[in-house]
């Protein structure tokens, strides 16, 4: 077994050990905003902030959009995402996160590959938004933590596996804070809780997920 096979396997069975499926949660299939839990509000002063995504590319990202942390708000159609929550499941299972806005009217889903791009610290590696395809960097494995509060770590199917993460260190031009993915640690900024303060904003296009 190769050592990178060997350290995706422990990668992925500490993860199984430390944050366990929680199918007494009533969570299910839906649209919902994902709050960082390092910029909750409560970890860190300031508004909560959630996963956003707009039409702008990322720098170097040619066909794909940016994802950042942005101030939670209901009324903003790229703070949506549509999440196949199973909570019965006890292995983690590739899923899909797809933006309800539908830029260009293309259906846009939550990405990654293993570059770095300008302005991210070493070891993390590029998020974004990218038109739906069956590519590995658009799968994602969810883990559920054992606690309250729809909590969840989305890794990336890639290999090395990497998980979503957010920082406030070196914000984007503009303003928003950098979202990417790094190597799985178990932190409050790879931590995302799923809300649903509303119904999404009316808009079109929305919401086309098939």
């Amino acid at each position: 077994m190769s050592a990178a096979v060997a350290g995706l396997l422990t990668v992925v069975a500490t993860l199984v050990a430390l944050v366990t499926p929680a199918p007494a949660m009533a969570a299910g299939t839906g649209w919902y905003m994902l709050v960082n839990d390092l910029y909750d509000g409560v970890n860190a002063p300031g508004p909560m902030r959630c996963l956003s995504t707009n039409a702008q590319p990322p720098a170097g990202g040619s066909g794909t959009h940016q994802v950042y942390l942005a101030g939670c708000n209901a009324s903003t159609p790229g703070q949506w995402w549509w999440i196949d929550f199973d909570w019965g499941r006890t292995v983690p299972h590739s899923i899909e996160v797809t933006n309800y806005q539908n830029f260009d009217n293309a259906v846009w889903e939550l990405s990654s590959n293993l570059s770095t791009p300008p302005g991210n610290s070493a070891g993390t590696y590029a998020a974004y938004t990218a038109q739906r395809n069956q590519a590995d960097g658009h799968q994602w494995s969810i883990f559920y933590d054992s606690g309250s509060e729809f909590k969840t770590i989305f890794v990336s199917k890639l290999s090395p596996s990497y998980a979503l993460s957010a920082s406030a260190s070196n914000p984007l031009p503009g303003g928003g804070y950098r979202v990417y993915t790094s190597h799985p640690g178990f932190t409050a900024a790879q931590h995302w809780r799923q809300y649903q303060p509303s119904n999404p904003p009316a808009c079109s296009p929305c919401g086309r997920i098939d």
